[in-house]
């Protein structure tokens, strides 16, 4: 049994969600892969920072809305991010501080510290994996740690490693997807007679949007995950701003109407095609056939499509977001990191 002690940079609704999803499946992960999680440090910017080195309570810390008032008085520490990934005795380092798609900082930055100190990283912040992942991922190989990305583009759905480690022998001609929830919703709801603004106003009340939704229902976010996508699958570092992008604001209930009339449904899809080098990436709303495996992804869903050479058409429909859903998927990544061979 392996003791795999674990710090957390960012406890809102991802790092609490990990804690709760980390006591479930406790007994689980003991059994079957031989890790015993040990959350021995959480840093927040609002919340404070805590430390046991023997491990936290996790059912104070899985507790619904927790403080930190709970917690015993010598294990809150004081420390700043910095300070936990210099002092705390971990073995992997959770990045989940607040996503920064110009600049990636301050999480670059951490992430960076936490490799440079021998520590392996999971992260499901969009921004320094989409601007800096190849210079970040030989950092880790260079200090001969691991970085876990699999939580940065469909949550929990396991899309990078369906295409990296299972369908890459196949041979991926191309990808493309419903990355973004928001947008999904939004666009569900306009099928349904909704106006763009009231779509909105009814993602925002359901916690899908943003108080601003520009990253969202502009593609920006979708454009920062095919960014991800690109290097990962093929190899081709694109940044974020470079790539041609288009978001949902402009639709209109014509242009849903017309659709509907050709049997048809708008989605915003990130493309790319790797039939040649370098692929061609975009962001766009596209007017998809009903007939389409991702015309009927509806709601918040995401998913993924790849068409491969020997496989054909594969496509992965799952949840893009979500404390639990995002949690699964840094548990994806700890697991594979650090079970018993």
């Amino acid at each position: 049994m392996k003791n795999v002690k674990i710090g957390i940079i960012g406890f809102g609704n991802v790092g609490q969600g990990f804690a709760q999803a980390i006591q479930q499946k406790r007994e689980f992960l003991r059994e079957s892969y031989g890790i015993n999680p040990l959350i021995t440090a959480v840093c927040d910017t609002f919340k404070g920072s805590l430390y046991n080195s023997d491990g936290l309570d996790l059912n104070l810390l899985a507790k619904p809305g927790v403080g930190f008032d709970e917690f015993k008085a010598e294990e809150k520490t004081g420390w700043d991010a910095s300070e936990m990934i210099a002092n705390a005795e971990s073995d992997v380092i959770l990045e989940l501080s607040v996503v920064n798609l110009q600049t990636g900082e301050p999480a670059v930055s951490y992430i960076t510290q936490a490799l440079n100190a021998g520590k392996s990283v999971i992260t499901s912040n969009k921004g320094p994996i989409a601007l800096r992942y190849r210079s970040l991922r030989a950092l880790a190989q260079q200090n001969n740690v691991k970085l876990g990305v699999e939580a940065t583009v469909m949550s929990g759905t396991p899309a990078v490693r369906l295409g990296k480690e299972i369908l890459e022998a196949s041979g991926i001609r191309s990808v493309r997807g419903i990355l973004n929830g928001t947008c999904n919703f939004i666009l569900s709801e306009m099928k349904n007679g909704s106006a763009f603004k009231d779509a909105l106003a009814s993602a925002q009340k359901l916690g899908y949007a943003e108080a601003d939704p520009t990253n969202d229902v502009g593609g920006f976010d979708t454009a920062a995950k095919v960014s991800i996508l690109s290097e990962v699958f093929f190899g081709e570092r694109v940044v974020p701003a470079d790539i041609p992008c288009e978001g949902i604001s402009d639709l209109t209930p014509q242009d849903i109407a017309k659709a509907t009339e050709v049997k048809s449904v708008w989605k915003l899809l990130g493309t790319i095609d790797g039939s040649t080098l370098p692929p061609k990436i975009s962001v766009k709303p596209v007017m998809l056939p009903e007939s389409d495996p991702l015309a009927g992804v509806n709601g918040a869903m995401n998913a993924i499509q790849f068409q491969t050479e020997l496989l054909g058409q594969v496509t992965l429909i799952g949840a893009g977001a979500g404390r639990l859903e995002t949690a699964a998927g840094l548990m994806q990544d700890l697991i594979l990191f650090f079970k018993e061979e």
